[in-house]
């Protein structure tokens, strides 16, 4: 290993052991950790939805094509199908996307961001033939470091209803939840703000129960593994790189502009864009440091 490479890996660790799961790296790559991964999502499940969750499948960062190249698709950071029985099998009770999100320019069309997303999973299940009543529950969680519609609550939940009769049962499966870590109104359970107190400062001194003291050790275990600091390195220099040598400033400047012309959100207009991989992880990060300057 380069002198360099050993200097960049020492950054990358240092950055990894303070780094929190708002942040979409280390969420992901808690997620993709197989034992991780199955218990944050059901932490963060059980927690929200206060009840338990029957098996579970994890896919992170799992796409959503559009129906041509005129049309666009969609990345979900977590996406997580639950089935209705212990064995895992068919069919699915419910889905659910889990999307960190710490981008406070995307706040003002969050709302059509959300139904889009359900629409491209709405559109997997159901085939020819099937029947309407056979779509699982969509549940969309955002778990948000800025409050989404300014009423400083920790949790908004939306589901469609009927304008002129409030109270009439109208139920078709869709919930949207957005959870403001900071927010202090309502009456959320302490579990749920003990989480997303954790999810926002992912300390040891703030895992205050024993799932959260059982999560804490395997996200730690994740942030402190080798071929996570490694990814970590490769990302880090490439946006050292990109500030360095401004091979991204075109591409940030035309992601901006599209964000301005068309009204997207910054992942929106990279997914236009087709940038992939580290790249997008780059560009994303630039925008939200132009946004937290500007």
């Amino acid at each position: 290993m380069k002198k360099n490479d050993s200097s960049n890996l020492l950054i990358a660790k240092e950055n990894l052991a303070k780094m929190n799961l708002t942040v979409n790296f280390l969420f992901e790559k808690v997620m993709s950790d197989p034992e991780a991964g199955q218990l944050l999502c059901r932490i963060i499940l059980e927690t929200v939805l206060q009840r338990p969750v029957g098996e579970i499948r994890i896919s992170s960062q799992k796409s959503y094509p559009g129906l041509d190249q005129e049309r666009r698709g969609i990345r979900l950071d977590v996406y997580v199908e639950e089935a209705t029985n212990k064995t895992g099998d068919e069919p699915i009770a419910s889905v659910y996307d889990i999307e960190p999100d710490n981008n406070s320019g995307d706040v003002n069309v969050l709302p059509q961001r959300v139904r889009f997303y359900r629409a491209k999973m709405d559109e997997k299940f159901l085939r020819a033939g099937n029947e309407y009543g056979t779509l699982p529950a969509v549940y969309i969680i955002m778990i948000l470091t800025y409050d989404p519609f300014g009423r400083n609550r920790m949790v908004y939940t939306v589901k469609n209803t009927c304008l002129e009769v409030p109270d009439l049962s109208y139920e078709d499966g869709a919930r949207n939840l957005f959870l403001y870590c900071m927010g202090t109104e309502g009456s959320p359970s302490e579990e749920l703000r003990n989480l997303l107190h954790y999810i926002m400062e992912t300390k040891e001194e703030n895992a205050l129960n024993d799932r959260l003291k059982q999560l804490h050790q395997v996200v730690d275990r994740v942030r402190h593994d080798e071929e996570v600091s490694i990814s970590y390195m490769k990302y880090y220099e490439e946006l050292e790189d990109a500030r360095k040598k401004g091979k991204a400033e075109g591409r940030v400047e035309d992601v901006r502009n599209l964000m301005e012309s068309m009204k997207l959100t910054a992942e929106q207009a990279v997914d236009a864009l087709k940038i992939e991989g580290n790249e997008r992880l780059v560009i994303l990060d630039s925008i939200i440091e132009l946004q937290t300057s500007d």
